[in-house]
């Protein structure tokens, strides 16, 4: 069941309350990157020795600082404590080659943007994690 959310693009608020049109309560945790969010993910950098919730899905665009969203989740899924959480990629329309190795690399679904909120409520069901 989706409780948490790592996103690495401030689409949703933090709040609890839930802005996708379901009857969830989900929380949202927002990084600047992907070096953030990888930080995030494995409890280093800024977030070394903080609790934190692991998320049980994980919204990434393709086109970060820093660290690309490639990379980033080529990370997340070659880390056997991260592989299985869902990874929604976020990419514009005419990235169909970045899409494409985002699944080559265990992307779970892809969503474009700008977000039609009711596609995107069918993307996490299509995963199976919204009950």
């Amino acid at each position: 069941m989706l409780k948490h959310t790592l996103q690495t693009d401030k689409l949703f608020s933090e709040s609890k309350e839930s802005e996708l049109g379901v009857n969830v309560s989900v929380d949202f945790t927002s990084v600047g990157d992907g070096v953030e969010a990888l930080d995030y993910l494995t409890s280093s950098g800024k977030y070394y020795g903080v609790p934190h919730k692991k998320p049980d899905l994980i919204l990434l665009d393709l086109n970060l600082p820093r660290k690309n969203g490639l990379t980033t989740l080529g990370e997340i899924k070659s880390n056997p404590d991260l592989k299985s959480i869902p990874v929604i990629v976020l990419a514009g329309i005419n990235n169909t080659k970045n899409i494409d190795k985002a699944f080559e690399l265990g992307a779970s679904n892809f969503v474009c943007k700008p977000i039609d909120t009711k596609r995107f409520v069918k993307s996490i069901a299509q995963i199976g994690i919204l009950h």
